[in-house]
């Protein structure tokens, strides 16, 4: 049996929109914003590369899909453990 996840696209009109208030109410663009959530994922390698990718919304490898079906526990730690420091 086959499981897909589906997760909807954001198109211009909603990066647009989310960029607009993101920088009305705390000063920081949209693209910033993602630079700096897939940094700290990464800050000292407390996620491997493939997983801030599935968080960066780049899950397409195998690996990445694996994390998003299969370990959602461990990738929740993990992601917890990241933003601890800050």
């Amino acid at each position: 049996m086959m499981i897909t996840c589906a997760l909807s696209n954001f198109d211009y009109n909603d990066i647009a929109a989310t960029h607009k208030i993101m920088k009305r109410d705390v000063g920081i663009g949209y693209t910033i914003m993602r630079k700096i959530h897939y940094n700290v994922m990464r800050f000292r390698d407390t996620m491997a590369v493939d997983e801030a990718e599935v968080l960066a919304g780049r899950y397409k490898s195998v690996s990445g899909r694996y994390y998003v079906l299969h370990d959602p526990e461990k990738f929740t730690d993990k992601y917890i453990t990241a933003w601890n420091p800050f």
